[in-house]
């Protein structure tokens, strides 16, 4: 790898387990399956407040005040996201785009995009991974994408994340790390020879 990841970082590999990165001791920690769930992703609402997607596209909240499980307002997603703002997006099955307030708005396809994910980095602005692997930021005053993919070094990927810092990270199709350094994407490789799907900080984490 070039250089650590950070401290809180947590990856869900290609079997669904979960893994975390223990800086100290150089290495990653398998936890098997989070709760006895195979997981997509997982999401912070805050601090302390995480929502887990399993391979199924159901939804677990634990940390909250009223926990839940099961198909979140009846949607089987693929993926979801919270704004800065604490909003919360997902990207359904078909690549279409909502967002929940109780019940889902549906946008359907985003801009013209079929997407398998989105983000949000720290300023609030949007990204979004294409079904092709593809990368764009979205513009809000035109409401359109602008694709970044040939811009950062022409990978395809699975999907992106944002640490707190502001650092851009992601997942390539071979399961492999990236972060965006000098414009262009670092390959930090394979966590423990195995293949990830999904990458994330812990907002409680020190780093």
């Amino acid at each position: 790898m070039p250089q650590d990841p950070p401290r809180n970082t947590l990856v869900v590999n290609a079997d669904g387990t979960l893994s975390s990165y223990d800086q100290g001791a150089q290495n990653w920690g398998n936890h098997g399956f989070w709760h006895g769930w195979a997981l997509k992703m997982l999401a912070f609402r805050t601090p302390g407040v995480v929502y887990q997607l399993g391979t199924e596209g159901n939804v677990r909240t634990t940390g909250d005040a009223t926990d839940f499980t099961g198909n979140l307002g009846g949607w089987t997603l693929d993926w979801i996201a919270f704004q800065p703002s604490g909003e919360l997006w997902g990207v359904g099955t078909e690549g279409n785009v909502g967002t929940y307030h109780g019940s889902w708005q549906d946008y359907g396809v985003w801009g013209g995009w079929t997407l398998r994910m989105i983000a949000f980095d720290t300023g609030g602005g949007m990204w979004g991974v294409g079904t092709d692997g593809n990368l764009g930021s979205w513009n809000f005053d035109d409401r359109s994408w602008k694709d970044v993919t040939a811009a950062f070094g022409g990978w395809t990927l699975k999907m992106v994340a944002f640490h707190k810092d502001g650092s851009m990270w992601c997942v390539g199709d071979d399961g492999n790390i990236g972060k965006l350094e000098g414009g262009r994407w670092a390959d930090y490789g394979l966590v423990a020879g195995q293949q990830v799907k999904s990458i994330v900080f812990d907002p409680a984490g020190t780093a």
